[in-house]
């Protein structure tokens, strides 16, 4: 495992030359959830895929992996806001 300051290189090297002090604390915010939840995964266990659906499945058109062409259609036309580059 990387200690933090190669972790910080390792961002650093991957993000545009212009980028702001803000798009480097978003990303290492990213980066500090994702591993938090990478280890409460390894310590909690996971949820699988059907019982995942089973719980959303009242919020959820259709279930995940029964996609079809027609319903491919539809979820095009769903606006998805974009993600934002910081956080507020």
């Amino acid at each position: 495992m990387n200690t933090a300051k190669e972790e910080v290189k390792l961002l650093l090297n991957k993000l545009p030359d212009d980028c702001t002090i803000e798009d480097i604390q978003y990303h290492l915010y990213v980066i500090e959830k994702i591993q938090r939840g990478i280890d409460r995964a390894k310590e909690e266990g996971t949820v699988s895929q059907e019982k995942v659906e089973k719980r959303f499945a009242k919020w959820l058109p259709v279930p995940l992996l029964k996609l079809t062409g027609q319903t491919l259609e539809y979820l095009k036309g769903i606006r998805i806001p974009e993600t934002p580059r910081r956080l507020h």
